[in-house]
């Protein structure tokens, strides 16, 4: 795990990509940190970082800014290149080995990500559907997340 920080949740989002594209986007992997300004959610396959003061809100945020990026840069072929070689970069390892980690320590309590979707972060993804129009824009189909307790990363 990185020495400064560690992982207070952890999750997955799984993209909806229109109808009209050819190819999908894979699910996507989510880390929540704890900084004392507030909390921070990295999308870890494409590197992109928001803020909130609670971990409902730096997902949330988080969700957001994947969309925006999704529906503004991954709309032509060339656009999905760009993503792939944006995605296959090792700048975020140390995030992917506390993922693992945390993954696994949850998994000793059994709320390892395998667990199905809580109502509170299924509103979250029926709030994002409500703001976004589904048929021609990236949008997010399940937000999985759990929080990792104190006595599971002991």
């Amino acid at each position: 795990m990185s020495e400064i920080l560690k992982p207070c949740a952890i999750g997955k989002m799984v993209v909806i990509t229109p109808d009209e594209f050819e190819w999908r986007v894979p699910h996507l992997h989510l880390a929540v940190y704890r900084q004392e300004e507030g909390l921070f959610c990295t999308n870890i396959e494409m590197s992109l970082t928001a803020f909130g003061n609670s971990i409902d809100q730096a997902v949330k945020n988080t969700a957001d800014v994947t969309l925006q990026y999704l529906n503004q840069y991954v709309r032509t072929p060339e656009g999905y290149d760009a993503l792939i070689k944006l995605v296959d970069d090792n700048v975020m390892d140390d995030i992917w080995r506390d993922y693992r980690v945390a993954d696994f320590q949850l998994g000793r309590i059994r709320r390892d990500m395998s667990d199905t979707l809580t109502e509170k972060y299924q509103r979250i993804i029926r709030e994002l559907h409500e703001q976004l129009e589904k048929q021609d824009k990236f949008d997010i189909e399940d937000l999985e997340f759990q929080e990792i307790p104190r006595a599971a990363a002991a």
